[in-house]
């Protein structure tokens, strides 16, 4: 391989050539999409702005870097870790082309993913102008609650999706949100990652794996995939609870926690302090409620996803977004929805196989959502109890020349009968004198 500037004899994937200059820049990819410079670059890859040759349209490439941290990490050759990378560009690829064509919210991929000696693994997507969540201004500032919420809602629209096709992110965090800037006054949330998301109750060693790099995704990451066990209430280093959807929940309190404090609920720490971290009580927390950072209408909602215990916390996307869209309500001072109370208890019926929610996201679920508690907001009262219907009587065989008459007073039949029977009386007396005169 050489350089694309210079054209001097580079080593393999080496990221920037003696001259100073990208050594990938000016490359041409498939014979198709010509990289013109980097935009980020993470630990597991590369992003390029590009033009597609065939349209002369602006896009964007993902360039894959899992193989050098797959050989230090979990101690795999050349071609084992190649084996590796590719089966996990392969199945990102596949939940992005999946996702984003049901949801605006998820980054569009343009084709298959492709090989190329030079870069190794690729795939073309988006471009996208904006910025990530994580190099947004407010974000180490303050979002405004109902900025926040806003793009909450989009966020869990586009991880639903993942959700009803039986995913679990594990890495949601600021550096895999990109927030587009539509105009001055609307912004809109692209989810733009799923490298290293499994099916869900995928038992793995997150430590043995290497998918804990980078230290700046510690603050999001759920207390079961960095060893926490809430039931034995300790730390085990180098181990992974059984993961589910609710660790995506608890990145999410944790995002949305510091989009609306300017902070994470865990402060300036690193693996090292993992074992003394008190996951009941986060420092993070301790100050937000001290200096009155997180807002009454969220607080509940944000510690409800907090909890270390994954049994304890929300169960599921449908309650975190109904109860986003009441505190939406709330915060631009209309009323709430009663239909969609205030509530942390919502029951959802599980597939027995795979343990995720049977509906997927989009639907709503067929249980009811329980009246609020009464430390919510000031609502209206409940409706009454609807009673329970009484099944109709069994029908009753009909009587021939017998019609039912309704009465309006309700009195008996039997003088009606009598004066009927009368009147028949004389009616065939008068009869027979007529015909015998």
């Amino acid at each position: 391989m050489k350089c694309g500037y210079c054209k001097r004899p580079l080593t393999s994937r080496q990221a920037i050539c003696d001259c100073g200059e990208d050594p990938f820049s000016k490359l041409v990819l498939g014979s198709r999409y010509e990289l013109l410079g980097k935009i980020a670059e993470g630990g597991m890859g590369m992003i390029y702005r590009a033009r597609d040759l065939e349209n002369d349209q602006l896009c964007a490439v993902k360039i894959s870097r899992w193989v050098d941290a797959l050989k230090q990490l979990r101690q795999l050759d050349e071609e084992e870790a190649e084996r590796e990378e590719e089966a996990r560009v392969k199945r990102e690829v596949t939940l992005l082309q999946k996702s984003a064509s049901q949801s605006e919210h998820i980054v569009q991929v343009y084709g298959d993913y492709g090989s190329d000696f030079r870069v190794g693994l690729w795939y073309p997507m988006e471009f996208l102008e904006g910025t990530l969540l994580s190099q947004h201004p407010k974000y180490k500032e303050k979002f405004p609650p109902e900025q926040a919420v806003k793009l909450m809602l989009q966020l869990t629209e586009a991880l639903g999706l993942a959700h009803g096709l039986g995913v679990v992110h594990r890495d949601l965090n600021p550096d895999n949100i990109f927030i587009v800037r539509r105009d001055e006054h609307d912004e809109f949330i692209k989810l733009i990652d799923f490298g290293i998301a499994r099916n869900l109750y995928h038992r793995r060693k997150l430590f043995d794996t290497g998918e804990n790099l980078g230290l700046g995704h510690l603050h999001y990451l759920s207390p079961e995939q960095i060893g926490y066990s809430a039931k034995d209430g300790c730390y085990k280093k180098g181990t992974s609870q059984k993961l589910d959807h609710r660790a995506d929940l608890y990145s999410l309190g944790c995002i949305m926690f510091h989009m609306l404090c300017g902070y994470p609920p865990f402060l300036n720490e690193t693996f090292e302090d993992l074992p003394n971290r008190d996951w009941d009580f986060p420092p993070g927390l301790e100050k937000a409620l001290e200096d009155g950072s997180l807002p009454e209408d969220l607080r509940d909602l944000v510690m409800s996803c907090l909890d270390p215990d994954p049994d304890k916390r929300l169960p599921d996307l449908y309650v975190f977004r109904d109860n986003l869209q009441i505190a939406q309500r709330r915060l631009l001072g209309l009323p709430s929805n009663e239909a969609a109370a205030f509530s942390l208890t919502l029951t959802v019926d599980f597939d027995d196989e795979n343990g995720f929610p049977i509906n997927p996201f989009g639907e709503e679920p067929t249980a009811p959502t329980p009246p609020p508690p009464p430390a919510a907001a000031k609502k209206a009262p409940p409706p009454p109890p609807i009673a329970a219907k009484t099944p109709p009587p069994p029908p009753q065989a009909a009587t021939p020349q017998q019609t039912s008459i309704p009465s309006d007073r309700g009195s008996s039949k039997i003088p009606l009968l009598i004066g009927v029977g009368v009147i028949a009386i004389a009616l065939l007396g008068a009869g027979i004198y007529f015909l015998t005169q």
